[in-house]
């Protein structure tokens, strides 16, 4: 693989027509074939297609009649600024994002049940809206949960790969399963890094440099996530500072109402034990109203093994361990380190001699 590196910026015979670096590519390839650019388009057009681009709605009346009656140079910038500070614009960026990972608040399969992962979708939105940084977004995403004291929002970030498929019968087949979540995470990944994986899950790329073998090996970064196969799988309540208080200002009144009723002689709780079991009540109707999502939660990592062709069935496949494929820059380790770990692939994916 080659890595990214900066470009001269091509000569143009219209030079007059460039306004910005890009506009030079854009002009070079279009007199490479011969060709002109297009002619302006009209103010009415022009917020009509900026305004689908950045936030995906037309304009209002009001808006249209703005940029028409404003004849500063700087007309068409401030709608640009105003719809990226818009909370639609990071709707309309997250949507292409969220069909990568498969996003989905059900559980997929024949009955399809609901799950919470909203948080997740909102983290998104979010994650656009305040111009996060690659490095910080892809981290999260791939390794939140294991990074040192992680904060609510890095918990639900990693939730993005601890959602996939999942049914809720018994009679369902537990290897098949566990493969069906194996396949989306490697492809996830390839996703972030703008590879194409999905067909080495069966048999060795026609034409990128991957191989079953590699599939797999990526495949095993994420076997560390604790899940269920088969079933609802557990969510995890996300409190804030202000609920985190709440909570523990009832534990401690809980704590202190049981030493008194263990300090009372039996003949006189009544009282105290209705009021133990009302503040009990309490906590428990306020702990139910607490969003939850899925988190990843890392563990002792399965076996993986090469799946030949694919086939869940086939437990004859080497083991393989978490590594990336060798046509890409290598995994820098510690020496003391056995086994790579997600936070470890994300750090590699991030890492500016990789960008």
């Amino acid at each position: 693989m080659i890595a990214a590196k900066k470009h001269e910026l091509p000569k143009v015979k219209n030079a007059a027509w460039v306004r910005n670096d890009i506009d030079r590519f854009v002009l070079a390839r279009l007199e490479h074939e011969g060709m002109a650019p297009s002619p302006e388009a009209d103010r009415r057009t022009l917020i009509r297609r900026l305004s689908f681009d950045l936030v995906g709605l037309p304009p209002t009346p009001d808006e249209v009649d703005a940029f028409l009656a404003d004849n500063g140079r700087d007309a068409y910038e401030k709608v640009v600024d105003r719809l990226l500070g818009s909370k639609h614009f990071g709707e309309r960026m997250a949507v292409h994002w969220l069909d990568v990972v498969r996003y989905a608040d059900t559980a997929g399969y024949h009955s399809d049940n609901h799950r919470d992962v909203y948080l997740y979708r909102d983290w998104v939105i979010d994650a656009f809206n305040n111009n996060m940084p690659f490095r910080d977004f892809a981290v999260a995403q791939i390794a939140g949960d294991m990074m040192p004291n992680p904060t609510n929002d890095q918990k639900i970030a990693s939730g993005t790969i601890a959602s996939c498929r999942r049914p809720r019968k018994a009679a369902a087949r537990r290897r098949i399963h566990r493969q069906v979540c194996r396949g989306p995470r490697a492809q996830f990944l390839g996703g972030m890094a703008g590879l194409t994986l999905g067909c080495t899950e069966c048999h060795d790329h026609k034409y990128d440099p991957f191989t079953t073998r590699e599939f797999y090996k990526l495949a095993s970064f994420f076997a560390d996530i604790q899940e269920v196969p088969i079933g609802r799988q557990p969510q995890t309540p996300v409190m804030n500072s202000v609920q985190q208080e709440q909570v523990k200002k009832l534990d401690d009144e809980i704590a202190a109402t049981q030493k008194k009723i263990a300090e009372l002689p039996m003949d006189q709780a009544k009282d105290v034990q209705q009021k133990l079991a009302a503040v009990q009540k309490q906590k428990a109707d306020f702990l139910k109203a607490i969003p939850s999502s899925l988190v990843s939660t890392a563990g002792p990592p399965r076996v993986m093994r090469i799946l030949k062709r694919g086939d869940w069935l086939d437990d004859s496949g080497d083991v393989v361990l978490p590594d990336v494929p060798a046509s890409l820059p290598g995994l820098k380790l510690d020496k003391q380190k056995t086994r790579a770990t997600r936070l470890d692939l994300a750090n590699w994916l991030v890492a500016p001699e990789n960008r």
